[in-house]
């Protein structure tokens, strides 16, 4: 016999019904295999999914529920909108530094030269005033252009070494020359909270909402 369709021959004349049988079967083993080939990559798949979840890989696929999935999905549109974002500023700070560093260059050196000339000036000052005279308990002049005059200054005290000072301070009985300030060490007295009962006045561990943040990736 022959199976003929509008687009040709479809099987060659066949005889009996062994040989269409053979054919049935043949079509139900490539199904079969099909299917088996669909599952293969159903485990495949599922393990290279638990591999990407257990390494820290939040993709909506592997969301438990539509909701998550969408909100990871949404989620990260917005991260990837902060990421550019926060290349603009990058680099818009970068770009700020360089030309505040340009600025500062050019502030350095003209305020370098007032101060210069400001100190020349003074100078000037100090040789003039030695032909000044100043009567009574005064040590200055007010003349028109400001206040010129010797101020009194105190003895300096210079300190070699200020260990071997205070050494022999403690060793003479003159400690009051060495101060000593106290200071509450927070890391200890934190730890103590947690393993201790006694409880210092006036001190607790106030518990505090986890802070929620979102960091952009950098790739």
């Amino acid at each position: 016999m022959s199976i003929t369709t509008n687009k040709g021959v479809l099987a060659n004349t066949v005889t009996g019904d062994g040989v269409i049988g053979s054919a049935v079967g043949a079509t139900e083993d490539a199904r079969i295999e099909e299917g088996l080939v669909r599952t293969n990559l159903a485990v495949e798949e599922g393990r290279i999914r638990a591999n990407l979840a257990a390494d820290g890989h939040d993709l909506p696929e592997l969301a438990e529920t539509m909701e998550d999935a969408d909100a990871r999905a949404a989620s990260s549109s917005y991260l990837f909108a902060m990421r550019n974002l926060q290349r603009e500023v990058d680099a818009n700070g970068a770009e700020f530094t360089a030309l505040l560093e340009y600025t500062k260059d050019r502030h350095v050196a003209r305020q370098g030269t007032l101060v210069t000339q400001i100190e020349y000036l003074r100078s000037r000052v100090r040789f003039l005033f030695g032909f000044m005279t100043v009567t009574g308990k005064k040590k200055s002049l007010n003349l028109l252009g400001g206040r010129v005059g010797m101020r009194a200054k105190q003895d300096e005290l210079v300190v070699a070494d200020d260990e071997e000072v205070i050494a022999w301070a403690n060793a003479n009985g003159v400690e009051d020359l060495v101060r000593m300030k106290m200071s509450l060490d927070r890391t200890r007295l934190r730890k103590h909270m947690g393993e201790q009962s006694d409880v210092p006045p006036g001190v607790e561990l106030r518990e505090r909402d986890d802070e929620f943040f979102a960091i952009p990736a950098t790739d």
